[in-house]
């Protein structure tokens, strides 16, 4: 009797080691958000990537970064537009900043001034071959912001354009 008793208490334990380790899985899993991507760049003519933004959500103080990595085939300089196209207005493009840099070189400007029509930023970076470059985007609310910022959204896409120049 005592070794079934003694069974079951190993039992229950390795459930329950089992279950603990499936629930941070699980919220692990749940809570990663890519922030990168990959974009490889052909030698000739142009490269297009959609990137798509869904319920961008920050409170006042703080930010988000993105990394979009940029790799050419060939050395040369490169032509790198952004084109920013808002899918829905949640309200938060009136209060997020955005930062966008490579090579080098950064723009920041109000999110709301990047969906006004024909606005985009091109950026002229020397790439090395098959070297990747990074291009920063980041979304930044500031302390000064107030409570009106909370649950509002932002859903937008980014429309990466790179071809050599």
């Amino acid at each position: 009797m005592k070794n079934r008793g003694f069974y079951f208490l190993i039992a229950a334990f390795v459930f329950l080691l089992v279950a603990v380790g499936a629930l941070a899985i699980f919220l692990v899993v749940r809570d990663t958000t890519v922030t990168s991507k990959d974009i490889y760049i052909e030698a000739n003519g142009t490269t297009q990537q959609n990137l798509v933004f869904s319920s961008l959500s920050l409170d006042p103080g703080e930010e988000t970064s993105y990394s979009v990595y940029i790799m050419a085939k060939k050395s040369g300089t490169y032509s790198i537009t952004l084109t920013f196209d808002e899918i829905t207005d949640g309200g938060l493009k009136n209060y997020v900043n955005a930062e966008l840099e490579c090579g080098g070189k950064r723009v920041i400007k109000p999110l709301y001034a990047l969906f006004e029509d024909g606005d985009t930023t091109t950026f002229n970076c020397l790439l090395t071959a098959y070297e990747k470059t990074a291009i920063l985007v980041r979304f930044s609310v500031p302390d000064s912001a107030g409570n009106e910022t909370q649950r509002l959204t932002a859903d937008f896409n980014i429309l990466l354009t790179a071809k050599a120049v």
